[in-house]
C-alpha cells in the first residue's frame, strides 16, 4: 500500500504507461497490485471506477482457458519461487499472440512476496515462426506431414500415446507404370491422388504422413481397430474417384 500510493511510484507508473509493452504487479495470492497498462482483454464491464488492483486473472480476464492458465502459472511460481516465460493465443476478433514473462519477487528470508511480469505482443513474429514451423513439416508435393515430423511424432508416442491408436500404412500401386507410360509429372500426380484419398476418406483428426516416395502413414488417435478397418474399407471404395491419365488410382 505505501509502495503504491508513494509519489515516487506514482511517477515511476506514469513512465511504464508509456511503453508499448504491459508491465503489472502481483501479491502472493496471485492479486494484481498495479498494471501499467489496461488491456483490451480484460473484462472492465465500463466502470469508470474500474480497478485491476486486488484482483486476480480468473475475476478479470474473457478468455477462461488462458486465465486459470495464468492463474495455476502464478500460484506454481509463488510454491516454488521459479520463474517463467510462455505465449498464448487470443482470438478476440482478430489472432493475437501475447509473450508473458514473469520473475517472483522475495522476503529477505526468501519467501515470495510476489511477482513482477511483463507482456509483449509477439503476433508477428510468431504468426511467422508457425509459418516456418508449417512449411519445415510440410511435404510439398503432397501437402501432408514430411518424413521430418513423421520421425517427431513417433518420438512424442514414445512420451505419450493416445489410446486407442490405430495406424494405416499404404504405398500407391502401378507407380512406376504411371512414370514410364505417361511421364513422371503424371507419377508426382498419382502420388498427390493418394495423399488426397487418405484426406478425403479418413476423420479430421488423423494425422498423414508421406513416409518415403509413394508410401504413406495414417496415426488415427482415438481409433480401434473396428473403426479403421471400416474406414480401409471406405479408402477402397473411393479409389474408382482418382484416377490420372486413365489410370485409376490404386494403393496397397
Amino acid at each position: 500500500e505505501q509502495l503504491v500510493s508513494s509519489v515516487s511510484f506514482t511517477e515511476f507508473s506514469r513512465m511504464l504507461r508509456s511503453l508499448p509493452a504491459n508491465i503489472y504487479l502481483k501479491d502472493n495470492h496471485a492479486r494484481y497490485v498495479f498494471s501499467s497498462q489496461t488491456w483490451h482483454l480484460l473484462n472492465t464491464e465500463n466502470d469508470p471506477e474500474w480497478t485491476i488492483r486486488g484482483k486476480t486473472d480468473l475475476d478479470i480476464r474473457k478468455d477462461k482457458e488462458n486465465a486459470r492458465r495464468a492463474l495455476n502459472s502464478d500460484l506454481e511460481m509463488i510454491r516454488t519461487g521459479k520463474g517463467t516465460s510462455y505465449i498464448i493465443e487470443e482470438n478476440e476478433g482478430q489472432q493475437e499472440f501475447l509473450q508473458i514473462i514473469k520473475e517472483p519477487l522475495f522476503y529477505e528470508d526468501g519467501s515470495v512476496r510476489g511477482m513482477i511480469a511483463l507482456i509483449n505482443i509477439v503476433t508477428e513474429q510468431e504468426q511467422m515462426r508457425r509459418k516456418l514451423r508449417e512449411r519445415y513439416i510440410t511435404d510439398q508435393l503432397t501437402r501432408v506431414y514430411n518424413r521430418s515430423y513423421y520421425t517427431e511424432y513417433l518420438a512424442e508416442l514414445d512420451q505419450f500415446a493416445p489410446d486407442p491408436l490405430s495406424i494405416i500404412i499404404a504405398d500407391c500401386d502401378h507407380l512406376k507404370q504411371v512414370s514410364d507410360t505417361c511421364g513422371h509429372i503424371a507419377g508426382d500426380e498419382y502420388i498427390r491422388s493418394c495423399a488426397e484419398l487418405l484426406r478425403f476418406t479418413l476423420t479430421r483428426e488423423a494425422l498423414i504422413f508421406r513416409t518415403g516416395g509413394d508410401e504413406f502413414a495414417a496415426f488415427l488417435p482415438g481409433t480401434g481397430a473396428e473403426d479403421a478397418k471400416q474406414l480401409v474399407r471406405r479408402i477402397r471404395e473411393n479409389e474408382g474417384k482418382f484416377s490420372i491419365e486413365g489410370t485409376s488410382l490404386s494403393v496397397s
